[in-house]
């Protein structure tokens, strides 16, 4: 429009690919045309951002961005604000530029203006970028581990903690509370639940710049195990016996210990608060207190004084001699087991116990006197020793006074006799045997008084001659008076002569027959008759051999015979006469008889001591 002869209003366009510069201004009127050089600069279209991709960063962060807009060509400042350096940036077109930027660590958190410089001009994307909060990181956890049950502080170390608002170190474990120091500390206090499972736990920490999880950052170990009690807690020498051990955090136990000389045979855990186990204690285990050891995966325990070895039972199982008489001092031997220290031993009324020694721990003998007035009868025998003590009843009796013999009426008698006689002593009350020996029968006898005692015995015809040892049994035992009896052997006795006749210069066998011819000493057939030797064939019978002389006389002859018992004569016994046919005939059978006769005997003998033997 015209204005007026010097001014003229106009409308223009400049397209936006209009190249940048100067223009020529040309006005044509009627009366011509003017041409103003450079007139007119066509200059760049201010800049225009409308997208930061991304938009946002974390402390400390380093990453490309790409800014997207209008009329970017020919920037020459690209700027994000404080904390953030543009390393570098690119024009990848008029509506497109990409930049490398550096966050600082320390850049303040919040948004910032985005600023692009171009020839055209300047243009602010306002909060166009954002400064997070690094991401948090955990390098390191003290203590990283900790026992069920167990309250603690932890101090947890990295980096970027600043405004954490969660830590968490995984199940069964709770926090109490937390302390942030330092964008690189923070002081937890942690507990540790006493049934929480053993192993790792991740740790995880949550602040305005995110999550970090430390992966087995922290490990759950089982608590030391803990022993409260014993039942029961003590037990004697050499017993076996089943225990139950009561505490905590005993699951997996892997070793139970009580001590020198108790062995753990098994064990068997019923719980994490209950184990039972079976022990046997050494019989030479010292007495005394014993700790109690505990092993599991979560450490070991040890319950000081927690188990005492008491002295065994003592225990009597014989006493020897198991009786005694009254009035008597004896030493009596007690066999058992677990006699050592025995500090008294008591047998009951009437028996004082004037000492005792310890042998062994199996034996003890015991110096005791029995009183005059004792009562007879069955005593309970007790020992005591720091283990206890043991009675064991009816082990010992009191008997009556023993028997005694001081004479007899008579201390012999011949073999073969049946007589009675008296005898003298002490304490025969009662009396229940009296013997006299081998060879003598006692056929009855009568106690008369507590001295004196009758008996009726016979003496056998067989019994051999010689001292005997006489004994008298009463319930107070067994008197025995050695060698004061004697069997004397009887007068021998003739009965009859086999051959009785005989002729000078012959020899013969003679039988003799009788009595109590045992041990014949001398065999005399008078004048004329060599005896070359005999034999005794029994009691009753004895072979001699004899030579009648050629000049002896003819006639009878008396025979002697001499043995222990004394001698004896059969008054011709033995005729002498002259030779003749039939004479010398019947002396040749009678010699023959004989010979047969004594081989009989001898046979019949020998039977007869055979089963005499077997009776």
């Amino acid at each position: 429009t015209v204005v007026n002869a010097n001014r003229i209003d106009a409308s223009i366009s400049i397209t936006p690919g209009a190249a940048t510069g100067e223009r020529n201004v040309t006005v044509i009127t009627a009366g011509g045309s003017y041409t103003k050089v450079d007139g007119f600069t066509v200059k760049q279209a201010l800049p225009l951002i409308t997208s930061v991709e991304p938009n946002q960063g974390r402390q400390g962060e380093a990453l490309n961005v790409t800014i997207n807009g209008a009329n970017l060509s020919g920037v020459t400042a690209l700027q994000f604000g404080a904390g953030i350096i543009v390393n570098n940036f690119h024009i990848l077109s008029a509506s497109q530029v990409t930049a490398s930027i550096s966050i600082s660590a320390d850049a303040v958190i919040g948004t910032r203006n985005v600023s692009v410089t171009t020839p055209g001009g300047g243009f602010t994307l306002e909060g166009g970028f954002t400064v997070k909060q690094a991401l948090p990181l955990i390098t390191s956890v003290e203590p990283n581990q900790g026992r069920q049950g167990e309250t603690l502080s932890v101090d947890v170390y990295g980096i970027n903690f600043n405004n954490a608002s969660v830590l968490q170190f995984g199940d069964g474990i709770a926090l109490d509370s937390f302390n942030i120091i330092s964008s690189t500390h923070i002081e937890a206090v942690i507990s540790l639940s006493t049934e929480a499972a053993t192993g790792n736990r991740d740790i995880t920490i949550t602040t305005p710049g995110g999550s970090y999880t430390l992966v087995n950052g922290f490990t759950v170990k089982q608590a030391l195990p803990l022993i409260t009690s014993v039942e029961p807690n003590q037990g004697r020498q050499g017993e076996t016996l089943n225990i139950t051990i009561t505490g905590a955090y005993l699951g997996g136990a892997s070793a139970l210990q009580f001590g020198a000389s108790i062995s753990v045979n098994s064990f068997n855990i019923l719980s994490s608060s209950q184990i039972t186990a079976n022990i046997t204690i050494a019989p030479e285990a010292s007495a005394g207190t014993r700790d109690i050891a505990v092993a599991t995966p979560g450490g070991s325990y040890i319950l000081a004084n927690g188990f005492t070895v008491k002295h065994a039972q003592p225990v009597i199982t014989s006493v020897s001699p198991a009786s005694g008489n009254r009035g008597t001092m004896q030493l009596v031997t007690i066999n058992g087991s677990n006699l050592e220290g025995a500090t008294a031993a008591v047998f009951g009324d009437g028996i004082v116990v004037s000492g005792f020694n310890n042998i062994s721990h199996t034996q003890l003998s015991v110096d005791i006197l029995i009183s005059s007035d004792a009562s007879t009868g069955l005593r309970d025998i007790t020992v005591t020793t720091q283990g206890g003590s043991f009675t064991f009843p009816g082990s010992f009796m009191v008997k009556q006074e023993l028997p005694l013999i001081t004479g007899f009426s008579i201390d012999n008698a011949n073999q073969g006799a049946t007589l009675n006689i008296t005898l003298s002593g002490a304490n025969f009350t009662g009396a229940t045997k009296v013997q006299f020996g081998s060879g003598i029968s006692v056929n009855s006898f009568n106690v008369l008084s507590s001295s004196q005692i009758t008996a009726n015995i016979t003496i056998a015809a067989g019994a051999a001659a010689g001292t005997r040892d006489v004994s008298v049994t009463t319930p107070g035992g067994s008197f025995v008076l050695p060698g004061s009896f004697t069997v004397i052997q009887a007068l021998p006795g003739i009965k009859s002569v086999s051959p009785d006749i005989g002729n000078p210069g012959t020899t013969m066998v003679v039988i003799i027959n009788g009595n109590n011819l045992t041990g014949t000493t001398a065999v005399s057939l008078g004048a004329g008759i060599e005896v070359t030797g005999f034999t005794n064939i029994s009691p009753t019978q004895l072979s001699v051999n004899i030579t009648i002389k050629e000049d002896a006389a003819i006639g009878y002859r008396d025979i002697s015979i001499t043995t222990p018992g004394g001698d004896t004569i059969f008054a011709r016994g033995f005729n002498i006469e002259l030779k003749s046919r039939n004479t010398a005939a019947l002396i040749a059978i009678w010699s023959g008889i004989a010979v047969v006769f004594i081989i009989l005997s001898v046979i019949l003998h020998i039977l007869r001591r055979k089963r005499a033997a077997r009776l």
